[in-house]
């Protein structure tokens, strides 16, 4: 069922594609070009829905508009959504964040905690005794950003080198640069963490719901190149 469901909105797109096509004239290139240039001056390779409509009633016209079904079949083809990866360095920039606001600087005692039951001195300890150690002494990081964060550090013997793993969390010694505020929404919203109360100073909460992610981001460098059918920006395209 879903093979077919796939098979249907992949014959809706090229239909509306083509319809797009037939209305399209050369000597709107340049202009459709300039428009999203100007609405990306980041060069990010994206904008957003509401830009995308009217890029679309640039080329059609109020007598060959596109239905909102037509423009949501559009947005849901050429739709960016963040990615479901963990990205390490984002992670642990949000967990230093998370850490300095909450004031804990007790770095100290969690490093001397995992030297005393490290007794053969190998530097690395098993994931749950890291984790007992960190619930002991109050590290207030949610259980699944602490579960990810060890996800990525674990090694082939399920074990991590703990002061790595510390040093990393050190925000006052090994501090990360700041995450901008796009980087940590796009990031969080697939972590399924409310954080919304860190910026008022309570510890922040995994709510443990998928959230199904909205499609606010086009890839309009694809949706050009595939209108006028050649690469008009001369880039490869994610």
């Amino acid at each position: 069922m879903e093979k077919h469901k796939t098979q249907f909105e992949q014959a809706d797109y090229q239909l509306i594609l083509n319809k797009l096509i037939t209305i399209l004239n050369n000597e709107q290139c340049d202009e459709i070009i300039k428009y999203a240039v100007n609405q990306d001056p980041d060069d990010t390779g994206t904008f957003g829905f509401d830009q995308m409509i009217n890029l679309i009633n640039q080329l059609t016209g109020k007598e060959n508009a596109l239905t909102t079904h037509e423009l949501g079949t559009l947005a849901r083809h050429y739709g960016v959504r963040p990615s479901k990866e963990i990205n390490l360095e984002i992670l642990l920039g949000i967990a230093q964040q998370t850490l300095r606001r909450k004031a804990f600087e007790d770095f100290s005692s969690l490093m001397n905690a995992c030297r005393q039951q490290d007794a053969d001195k190998t530097g690395e300890m098993d994931r749950h005794a890291i984790r007992r150690i960190c619930l002991a002494h109050h590290l207030p990081l949610p259980d699944d950003m602490l579960n990810s964060l060890m996800n990525c550090l674990v090694n082939q013997n399920n074990l991590i080198q703990y002061e790595q793993f510390i040093n990393q969390l050190n925000w006052k010694n090994y501090e990360i640069k700041e995450l901008s505020i796009q980087q940590s929404l796009d990031y969080i919203e697939n972590m399924n963490i409310d954080w919304l109360p860190i910026s008022k100073g309570d510890m922040p909460k995994s709510i443990h719901l998928s959230k199904k992610s909205k499609i606010d981001k086009i890839n309009y460098k694809q949706l050009i190149n595939d209108l006028f059918m050649k690469d008009l920006f001369h880039s490869s395209i994610d």
